[in-house]
């Protein structure tokens, strides 16, 4: 087997989905030699009943394993189980809040083929709205880029190397790159006897900072890592809760873990880590000002923000059914137009467009391969839609429409 694919999954079952039917796709050039596996950590969603159908309706070859938890293991364990039954020589871990594309995968395996010393990839990760996530390309969160990190300072000198090691912000996201951290989200990884031995995510890591710790310890020795400019879709954050007190509280433990695991009782780690419970003070403090907040919100019942989608697709009918419309959204179907002509597009656009309206753009899979979405997700054509959209006060986002019987995941507002 050369590729094991492992997802883990929580409550998440039609980001899930999608992600399934972008590997489809990607894994076709692999034949019998890739495999798929999801964890799914006690969800409560009836995610393998619905994957399951999806599977038994229209794709029943698709080379899909299952394993289900009792309850939720975490990130690390759960990935860790996965591996322990998996037989590719090569590993992608992958978030299932992710859209993928042939292109990338195919990248990935020349990159691996022809660069023996190259031991985990790392490519571009983009949002629904298009924009390049930082975290795509990182350096080692050591005390020093920590601190820039923590305070903000990385934000005044984003050229700089020294304050800025975090993100490596002084590299092209549009150029192959070495880097020294991969983002859990995709991690494409070279299956040695060493992390065999050890295990790929060290299990003491809930969720959260064991991507770092995995990358480490590619890292050592002669591999490295290595960031693609290839773009792949990232809704990030659905398959986590991120605005809950939790997940404040996981996110600095893992901080705090990886300190003491490679910095040990250093004057500079033990700064930092006083430093780290401030900061998660105050996170602490702002969620719960903050969820007050939200729950007065609630109990007024504020008007919801005007959505137009903007359906491409030759069974654009069917396609509305599937976004499931509220009162007061607007629908506007098409029949499939070419991506690359901006100009195109906008003409299309503008003419329905009013002040302040959230526009998601969905592109059926039947007529659009992922690849082609993914790159109009990066290019000067999305760039100019997307300012003819801001020109009126509104967002503009991507979304895709998959299947036999279409399933459309729409981004939450974030």
């Amino acid at each position: 087997m050369e590729l094991s694919v492992v997802i883990v999954n929580y409550n998440v079952r039609r980001y899930l989905r999608q992600c399934l039917e972008s590997l489809r796709a990607a894994l076709r050039p692999f034949g019998a030699g890739a495999e798929v596996w999801v964890v799914d950590n006690a969800s409560a969603d009836s995610s393998r009943a619905f994957i399951e159908e999806w599977r038994r309706t229209e794709c029943p070859d698709f080379p899909l394993h299952w394993i289900d938890n009792a309850e939720n293991a975490g990130f690390a364990r759960a990935n860790n189980q996965a591996v322990q039954r998996a037989s590719g020589r090569f590993l992608l871990f992958l978030n299932p809040d992710t859209v993928v594309s042939p292109e990338v995968l195919e990248r990935c395996r020349r990159k691996m083929a022809l660069d023996p010393l190259c031991g985990g990839i790392g490519v571009k990760m983009l949002n629904a709205r298009g924009r390049f996530l930082p975290e795509s390309k990182r350096g080692f969160p050591d005390p020093w880029a920590s601190f820039c990190k923590l305070t903000g300072v990385y934000r005044l000198f984003p050229r700089v190397r020294s304050m800025n090691r975090y993100y490596m912000s002084w590299l092209s996201e549009e150029e192959e790159q070495r880097v020294e951290v991969l983002a859990g989200a995709f991690m494409y990884v070279r299956r040695t006897p060493v992390l065999d031995a050890e295990g790929y995510f060290d299990e003491r890591f809930f969720m959260y900072g064991e991507d770092i710790d995995l990358s480490y310890r590619i890292g050592r020795g002669t591999a490295y890592c290595a960031y693609l400019p290839e773009p792949i879709l990232h809704y990030k954050g659905e398959s986590t809760d991120s605005s809950s007190f939790r997940y404040t509280r996981v996110f600095y433990q893992a901080m705090e873990l990886f300190l003491d695991k490679y910095y040990g009782r250093s004057l500079s780690a033990l700064l930092l880590r006083a430093g780290i419970r401030l900061v998660a003070a105050a996170a602490a403090a702002k969620w719960f000002v903050s969820a007050a907040g939200n729950r007065k919100k609630r109990s007024r019942k504020p008007g919801k923000a005007l959505q137009l989608f903007w359906i491409l697709s030759a069974r654009a009918s069917e396609v509305a059914q599937a976004v499931s419309p509220e009162e007061g959204d607007v629908l506007f179907l098409s029949e499939p137009l070419p991506l690359g002509d901006g100009a195109v597009l906008a003409g299309k656009l503008r003419p329905r467009l009013e002040q302040g309206v959230r526009v998601h753009l969905v592109l059926d899979t039947e007529h659009y391969g992922y690849g082609e979405a993914l790159s109009f997700l990066g290019s000067p054509a999305w760039q100019g839609l997307q300012r003819v959209v801001a020109g009126e006060g509104g967002t503009l986002c991507m979304a895709f429409a998959s299947g036999r019987e279409p399933s459309v995941v729409i981004a939450e507002e974030r």
